[in-house]
């Protein structure tokens, strides 16, 4: 690109409106003339009113002077004066710009005067959102004072400007407003070399989803505007996964019932290779499809990090079950290998739903610990996975599943609290009045944990807990039939 003698800074700045007649902007450095309002628009916030104005100057390269060079920063320092005419009370903000480029400059601000009242002068300030959609407005204010060279060369420098940092994070909208500037502009496919899916949030707020759909859609059906002949094969790669990974982002928080349908267009799993093995994380709630999954256990090299990775992809327990028992020898040997055992946690209300599967998750935990006491333990559970399993146990009343955990893990080494886990869940929802006279018996009835004591766990105290006067006939009927006082090692003889 052919460097030019002239270029120009804009920034933003605001005010409350009610100064707009009585503050004066000014710059004095060489080489620095031609300060000017270009447009303005009117914020209010808290009930006051505002004026926000994009400004611009000119750089004159020839003119000037190394005093204004910052060494340090390699751009060159200009300082904005604002004054308050009639206190004559004089703010300075500082700008720093390249000599070589056309500048827009974000989140400009004026710094406090100590001789001023803080509340003589405030600001509004724009989002980084709000800040590219002025300079987009005014390039095209300022399309007809140009030629196309010109013209071109400030979309790129506002484009260059723009561009979302490595160690800063952008809010999704402000990417995409960006991306589609770039595409009106013909300049997509640079950007999207440049893109990084980490650093983009998403907004609290909402956004314009149904145009950004409409946006991303039409890339999405005519991938030949990502193709860019400048670029070589590993570039080209590089700015299709790049726009894939962003199109992943936006429907799995935007659009949902598309999501599965992306994930199984096989041509794309080239990309969502790399997307998942590097940037997993961004997509907590997506579940692959498993013909997918079979792809990537072929094509990725095994590892309990990957190994992790998948499991984070498959969301119900009896699921990531399934998956860990149909490759139990080759996650064994990698586990024994690397010294890492496969960890599988209770971390979501999404999992923890998966424990309605609750005959599947029994069946396929024997499955495993079965595994495991043949070959050796490989897999490990968070402490919340029992207690879960327990608890839910207890929430639906099915307490015969209670007595088929207790026979699953006493292939664990978790057994040995098991019982004593049970009976303070028993207890607390005793007292919280979540368990009734009648689920008590049904407990004693199962299991003689409930009645016969040991030197770790008080059972009798569950007992203590029967709420005498909410007593019913079927109550003494289920107690007589079960017999208790005949039960072995009863202690509860004394009570009757």
């Amino acid at each position: 690109m052919e460097k030019r003698e002239n270029y120009k800074v804009f920034f933003i700045a605001s005010n409350q409106t009610v100064l707009d007649n009585s503050i004066e902007y000014s710059i004095n450095h060489s080489g620095m003339t031609n300060l000017k309002k270009i447009i303005s628009k009117y914020k209010i916030y808290n009930g006051e009113n505002f004026t926000v104005s994009v400004f611009s100057f000119d750089i004159n390269v020839n003119d000037l002077k190394e005093i204004d060079y910052d060494i340090q920063k390699q751009r060159y320092k200009a300082k904005i004066k604002l004054n308050l005419l009639e206190e004559n009370i004089i703010f300075e903000g500082v700008i720093l710009f390249k000599k070589d480029k056309d500048n827009f400059i974000y989140d400009f601000e004026f710094e406090e005067n100590q001789n001023a009242d803080k509340n003589q002068l405030i600001s509004y300030k724009l989002n980084p959102i709000e800040q590219l959609k002025l300079y987009i407005e005014v390039l095209s204010i300022t399309k007809d004072e140009l030629n196309d060279k010109s013209n071109k060369e400030m979309c790129f420098a506002l484009l260059l400007d723009s561009l979302p940092r490595p160690q800063k994070k952008f809010h999704l909208d402000f990417v995409m407003e960006y991306l589609k500037f770039s595409y009106k502009k013909e300049m997509i496919s640079h950007n999207l070399l440049h893109f990084n899916i980490n650093n983009v949030i998403i907004p609290e707020y909402e956004i314009e989803s149904d145009e950004y759909s409409n946006f991303l859609k039409n890339i999405e059906q005519n991938p030949t505007i990502l193709v860019n002949c400048f670029y070589g094969r590993k570039d080209q790669d590089k700015i299709k996964k790049n726009f894939y990974s962003l199109l992943l982002y936006f429907r799995a928080n935007y659009e949902k019932d598309k999501v599965y349908d992306l994930l199984s267009r096989e041509e794309l799993w080239i990309y969502f290779i790399d997307i998942f093995q590097n940037d997993y994380r961004l997509f907590p709630n997506i579940e692959l499809p498993e013909k997918l999954m079979n792809h990537l256990l072929e094509k990725i090299p095994l590892s309990s990090h990957i190994i992790q990775i998948y499991l984070f992809f498959i969301k119900p327990i009896n699921k990531k079950l399934i998956f860990i028992n149909a490759n139990s020898d080759k996650f064994y040997d990698i586990s024994n290998k690397e010294g890492k055992k496969i960890e599988i946690r209770m971390k979501n209300s999404y999992e923890q739903k998966s424990l309605e599967n609750l005959e599947i998750i029994l069946e396929e935990l024997e499955k495993l610990i079965t595994y495991e006491t043949r070959k050796g333990i490989f897999v490990t559970f968070d402490r919340n996975f029992y207690s879960d399993i327990i608890n839910y146990c207890f929430i639906k009343k099915d307490f015969k599943k209670l007595i088929l955990i207790k026979k699953v893990i006493l292939l664990e080494e978790f057994s040995n609290c098991f019982n004593g886990l049970i009976l303070k869940t028993t207890r607390e929802l005793v007292r919280k009045d979540e368990i009734k006279n009648d689920d008590l018996l049904d407990l004693i009835e199962i299991d003689d944990i409930f009645i016969v004591e040991n030197e770790n766990v008080y059972p009798i105290r569950i007992l203590e807990e029967l709420n005498l006067e909410s007593m019913e006939e079927n109550f003494y009927e289920k107690w007589n039939k079960i017999n208790i006082p005949k039960k072995n090692g009863s202690i509860l003889t004394n009570l009757i």
